[in-house]
């Protein structure tokens, strides 16, 4: 690289390579933050093809049976104790839900790192998206992973009941891991 950049302002690198790059395409938090979508998920079934499906949205959506679950591959970059959230979104069309529904109380197992967080899906906290302003992300906090080391996990969202009153069912965005302490 040169010295001094050409420009103040914009300057721009060109990387030639010789050949087709080898990407990585694993997850890996950031500053101990990872978010891991409902895009980057694995939709699996215990008995052949799940049921649910990836909305344009990017949300999981129409996941009415137990057998149907979520896994995802990703890094973690350093030890500790990271906080576990589940992120849902209410109904999208306000003229047939007014009051943004959403459907609760279901419950979820996560696996990860030889650890279970068993909970039930609470409405703790409604944000609204700044690029979809027509739904409400609602944040359940699931509990705790405690992480021993830097490395590659796997982490399983598994229904154990689904609620389908509403006829909504889970809508999930994805799930949310932030370090609260590191380890040694």
């Amino acid at each position: 690289l040169p010295a001094t950049c050409p420009d103040p302002y914009v300057s721009v690198i060109a990387l030639e390579l010789e050949g087709e790059p080898e990407i990585d395409p694993t997850l890996t938090d950031r500053n101990g933050f990872l978010s891991l979508t409902g895009v980057s998920a694995k939709r699996l079934s215990a008995d052949g093809e799940p049921s649910f499906k990836l909305a344009k949205s990017g949300i999981v959506e129409g996941w009415n049976r137990k057998e149907d679950y979520l896994s995802w591959e990703f890094v973690l970059t350093g030890a500790g104790d990271y906080q576990v959230s589940l992120h849902t979104f209410t109904e999208k069309d306000p003229e047939q839900h007014p009051d943004m529904s959403w459907e609760g109380g279901h419950e979820f197992v996560i696996s990860c790192a030889e650890q279970e967080i068993a909970f039930t899906v609470t409405d703790d906290k409604r944000t609204h998206p700044r690029d979809l302003f027509l739904w409400e992300d609602v944040e359940t906090r699931c509990g705790m992973l405690h992480i021993e080391k830097p490395g590659k996990y796997t982490l399983s969202l598994t229904p154990k009941k689904i609620e389908y009153q509403k006829g909504l069912g889970p809508k999930v965005k994805g799930v949310e891991l932030q370090v609260i302490g590191k380890g040694e």
